[in-house]
């Protein structure tokens, strides 16, 4: 972790390169920024993957304005799974 202003920016060191997720408060709404400086010859092993973690970020959010708040322990595990199979993805 290289920097942590809570809520609005997280950065971080991933794989040798610098990732920053940052929110920003819109009006009926936020906007999220991921940025990186993944080296030109990473981008498509970079890139892989990422809409499936945004799908996942989608899903648990969601659950969260569900009347009984946060995921069932079955949901968990299932994004779980979601999750080991993106990270082996990314990592080949």
């Amino acid at each position: 972790m290289t920097r942590a202003d809570a809520p609005e920016v997280l950065e971080y060191k991933w794989g040798g390169f610098d990732m920053r997720w940052e929110l920003e408060d819109l009006s009926g709404g936020t906007r999220l920024t991921l940025w990186t400086n993944i080296g030109r010859r990473f981008i498509a092993m970079g890139a892989a993957g990422w809409h499936i973690c945004f799908d996942v970020l989608d899903h648990l959010l969601a659950e969260l304005h569900r009347p009984h708040g946060w995921p069932r322990g079955d949901e968990i595990r299932r994004l779980a799974a979601i999750e080991r199979r993106v990270r082996k993805a990314v990592r080949h």
